[in-house]
């Protein structure tokens, strides 16, 4: 009794710490090993896809910073200071803060993430796909028999060139019973193995690689019209707000040109109110 006792104590460890291990990934782990994995393939097809065309782009110079304003003979009014300072935005600021803030930006950003996030699973299913339970049952009940069953299957499949489909599977399942009566624990144990291989080859329709691999060729092809088409967006989005924050600027120069004409006319008024009054 005291081997059937140490025997299920290491029997239930092994369970418990093949639980643990298959529940360390939590979906956390998940979420971040894809973020990982998308981020490194998008940046690998824009590096692919955008460097070559963007090289061919003919950028402006960079024009000198304008000179600080001197003061004019005429008098300047006095301004209270506000009570906070204002914010200066410039044209980087402005993107900065549109490409942060836009819905559209991030829609867009959002789309071609999941098109990113399709072409791993399909990039994925065409690679060695693992798959693997354990399970641990134990019972025991008053007076009556008691006893330990283990299940443990593996397998392993991915296509190959051929356009054929195979596949490696292998189990491993033991039951032990509890019988007062028995001298030995060994006496009531059972085991069973099974290790099976399995090939699909189409001969005819569905057969070779082209016909195989195209929804991986299609994936890849879905994810550089997408990456196309966001830097297309982008490209688009930074124009539109380079044209608003110019137009701005236009109207703060226009703003600033009909103040000083004001003040040219009220310095004009009052001095032909001056020569009047000689």
């Amino acid at each position: 009794m005291r081997r059937i006792c140490e025997d299920r104590r290491i029997w239930r460890t092994l369970a418990s710490v093949a639980a643990c291990l298959a529940g360390a990934c939590s979906p956390q782990w998940f979420v971040a090993d894809a973020d990982r994995e998308v981020n490194a393939l998008l940046a690998e097809y824009e590096h692919r896809v955008i460097d070559e065309w963007a090289d061919g782009i003919v950028r402006p110079a960079t024009l000198p910073p304008e000179p600080a304003e001197t003061e004019t003979h005429r008098e300047t009014r006095v301004v209270p200071e506000p009570a906070e300072p204002p914010i200066l935005v410039d044209l980087a600021t402005a993107l900065e803060t549109a490409f942060a803030s836009s819905r559209d930006f991030q829609d867009a950003r959002e789309s071609l993430y999941l098109t990113g996030l399709g072409y791993t699973l399909t990039r994925h299913n065409f690679g060695p796909v693992l798959n693997s339970t354990v399970s641990y049952l134990w019972s025991d009940a008053e007076d009556a028999e008691g006893g330990d069953s283990l299940d443990a299957d593996f397998g392993v499949g991915m296509p190959i060139p051929t356009g054929a489909d195979v596949r490696l599977d292998s189990s491993v399942s033991g039951t032990r019973g509890d019988d007062p009566g028995l001298l030995r624990f060994d006496e009531d144990t059972f085991y069973d193995a099974l290790v099976r291989v399995q090939i699909s080859q189409p001969l005819l329709r569905g057969g070779g690689r082209l016909v195989r691999y195209e929804s991986l060729t299609q994936g890849e092809r879905n994810l550089v019209y997408a990456v196309r088409d966001f830097e297309l967006f982008r490209e688009d989005f930074a124009i539109l707000i380079a044209n608003a924050y110019f137009d701005l600027v236009s109207q703060k120069q226009q703003l600033v040109i009909v103040e000083q004409d004001y003040e040219a006319a009220v310095f004009d008024s009052e001095r032909a109110k001056a020569l009047q009054e000689l």
